[in-house]
């Protein structure tokens, strides 16, 4: 890779750009430019204002107020800059860029709500949420919520955002703008069934939808068998919300129409900073990782093309639910940023850190942030000092290496997927009404349901396990898109007629359709449906278990001629019969060490009494990319928590040498292949390969 290549750049930002999310709680022996100045010296390049409550009440809390935008606006065309002022002064002294998050959501001028009346959100219940208090550190926060989909509310707060990007248009430390901040995990929303506002302007807005969405009212009663006397009438339905062995069909729309608005709202903020200043970032935090979320923070991805970058918190333990977010969202025109890597005194050190923030990288982030509480510091009472907890301070060498060599992935993308997933959508909604009653849960970090899950695990599991490139489509980007793939992969129960006749004419051109256990069992009404016959074939592979059962090894053998298998368990085996049947390669091979000698006699040795093969497939993910030359990037990252060192990790490879990196060390070595081979040297945690030439020559 060429060295001297630029970085390309998003917005006033260098791509990939180092941050962490900066809270502006009360911290004890510290002042804002001293935190401000410790991150500087870290090595981070950017800052993103997170999550900080604001507003005390009576009697004044431990934590000062901070922005808001009630705070900003005291009046009608009545601003108050000096605390955010303040902020960018400081940010600009210690030399920090900044993305801005002034909040919204919860933090209605006076001004507003009194010159409409109507803005209060509406729980189902009848309670209004619109001024309230929220405890927090032993201390109540006033609050004053509104509805988003209330039209004079969101010009308002579109103007305000407005007003923002204009007053630090060009400025070199503003570089970005938080439209919304964790809308699903903050009160009322939280307290409202997920954020399901009734409030007048709701109302209207999903009566509205209704009568797109059917045309008439005939087909609106056929579908959700009623008898209503208008539209208005079916979208104020009380018994939408009527908690039942099924969710009400109403229900199944309305979060549709909540997705739609919360979009449109969005859209219009992001729409007025560019107005005011066509550079600036526009991010959204926090998205959904899995389906069920979007139900509980009111975000579809497939809505939010028009934002710069969609942060998620968190990053969990794993990879493989950052890569399926991603992957969705680069599908629909998103660029990705990893807002969050949790960070407390107790944490994991810097090398769990560098391999999720490499391996965010390698699935095409553009910025990546560490998160916590009081931006990772802590009081050290024998010096009376805040001060960095360890394994932030050192992360300081994985920071420095990805500044030195930001050109190895400034410019590169993730190559064209050949695998096209269906995002679970149907499934969702009805086991998220059967899990999360909202009579006696508040839940709002919400777990994926079981039909999701199966999707998950191919996903994470399997492709990702085995580094298949993989795209993940909404409904409506499955059926406009199919004919760019080979393999199509479906894990939702419930499909409907028109994404039914996609797939058969996807499967009529030549195209392989692999069907999840459960799989279209269903139309979307949950009427039992047979989308695809009788035909196809299933791959029994737990008849490997059976091994005393006659012809097991003729039931088990791959289908490879037919163009629809269903099968009837997930199994990472399967996978490299996969990739033979349809002709999807993965990003990398790797070469296993084989098998353990067994001579297998009929009825006298089970699987379970094998012993099981080592596959590095279970141990190691690489990622690909590509930059604008075609020359090739692969992040191997170590899948799981414990890490050891890699030793005598073995690729087919049949182009020329590689430059291999080993983060945090700056410089690369050479790797020369032999006989087909490439035999990587020692390595633990991230390793990072280059090649002028694509790993399989012709490819």
């Amino acid at each position: 890779m060429n060295q001297e290549t630029k970085p390309t750049k998003l917005g006033r930002l260098p791509v990939p750009a180092m941050g962490i999310c900066y809270h502006h709680y009360y911290a004890a022996k510290s002042n804002q430019r001293d935190q401000l100045k410790q991150i500087r010296d870290l090595g981070f390049e950017v800052i993103n204002t997170e999550e900080s409550p604001v507003e005390p009440a009576t009697p004044p809390g431990p934590l000062p107020a901070v922005m808001a935008w009630n705070h900003i606006e005291i009046g009608k065309n009545k601003y108050d800059w000096s605390f955010h002022d303040h902020l960018v002064e400081d940010c600009e002294a210690v030399g920090l860029k900044l993305i801005t998050d002034v909040f919204l959501p919860y933090h209605l001028p006076d001004w507003v709500a009194e010159q409409y009346g109507d803005t209060d959100v509406v729980a189902p219940t009848g309670r209004r949420w619109g001024r309230y208090q929220r405890p927090l550190c032993g201390a109540f926060y006033e609050m004053r919520a509104f509805s988003l989909a209330h039209e004079g509310a969101a010009a308002a707060a579109a103007d305000f955002m407005g007003r923002l990007a204009a007053r630090y248009k060009g400025s070199a430390t503003v570089v970005g703008h938080n439209l919304f901040q964790e809308l699903g995990l903050n009160y009322p929303h939280s307290n409202t069934w997920y954020g399901q506002d009734v409030s007048a302007p709701v109302i209207a807005c999903f009566t509205r939808f209704l009568a797109s969405r059917y045309g008439t009212l005939a087909a609106l009663d056929e579908d959700w068998h009623r008898n209503y006397a208008s539209f208005d009438q079916a979208a104020a339905d009380p018994s939408i919300f009527k908690w039942d062995r099924l969710p009400h069909r109403g229900w199944q729309l309305w979060i549709e129409h909540r997705h739609e608005y919360t979009a449109r709202f969005m859209r219009g903020l992001h729409d007025a900073v560019k107005a005011a200043d066509p550079e600036a970032l526009t991010t959204i935090s926090a998205a959904d990782v899995y389906p069920t979320y979007s139900i509980a923070q009111g975000f579809c991805l497939e809505h939010l093309g028009f934002v710069d970058l969609v942060a998620e918190k968190s990053f969990g333990g794993t990879q493989d639910g950052f890569r399926w977010m991603y992957t969705h969202l680069k599908v629909g025109g998103t660029q990705v940023a990893l807002s969050n890597v949790n960070s407390y005194e107790q944490d994991p050190p810097a090398g769990e850190f560098g391999r999720k923030i490499l391996a965010s990288i390698g699935m095409g982030s553009r910025w990546n942030s560490i998160y916590g509480w009081h931006w990772v510091t802590h009081l050290d009472e024998a010096r009376g000092v805040r001060v960095v907890h360890d394994n932030v301070r050192q992360f300081v060498d994985w920071i420095g290496f990805l500044r030195e060599h930001r050109a190895l992935f400034g410019a590169a993308r993730s190559p064209a997927a050949e695998v096209a997933v269906l995002k679970p959508g149907r499934s969702d909604m009805i086991e998220f009404w059967r899990t999360h009653d909202p009579r006696t849960s508040n839940r709002s970090h919400t777990m994926c349901t079981e039909h999701t899950g199966v999707t998950i695990k191919m996903c994470g599991d399997i492709l990702s396990g085995h580094n298949v490139h993989f795209d993940l489509l909404s409904r409506a980007q499955f059926i406009e898109r199919l004919g760019a793939y080979k393999l199509a992969v479906i894990g939702e129960p419930y499909l409907d007629a028109a994404l039914a006749q996609a797939v058969k004419g996807f499967v009529q051109d030549g195209g392989k359709l692999l069907l999840l256990p459960n799989a279209a069992r269903f139309d979307e009404h949950g009427n039992t449906v047979d989308w695809f016959g009788t035909s196809f074939a299933q791959q029994m592979v737990s008849l490997k278990s059976m091994r005393d059962y006659a012809g097991w090894e003729q039931d088990v053998g791959f289908p490879f001629g037919a163009g629809i298998v269903l099968l009837d368990r997930l199994d990472a085996r399967q996978m490299d019969d996969i990739c033979q049947w349809t002709g999807v390669a993965p990003a990398l091979t790797f070469i296993d060490p084989p098998p353990p000698a067994t001579n297998y006699v009929l009825g006298a040795c089970r699987e379970a009494e094998t012993v099981k093969p080592f596959r590095w497939n279970e141990q190691v993910t690489a990622y690909p990319l590509v930059d604008p030359a075609g020359r090739r990037v692969f992040v191997l990252v170590q899948r799981g928590k414990p890490t050891a060192p890699v030793n005598d990790l073995t690729i087919a490879w049949n182009a020329g040498p590689v430059s291999v990196w080993h983060p945090p060390a700056m410089r690369a070595i050479t790797v020369k292949p032999g006989a087909g081979r490439l035999v990587l040297p020692s390595w633990k945690d991230v390793l990072i390969l280059t090649s002028e030439i694509d790993a399989g020559g012709t490819r």
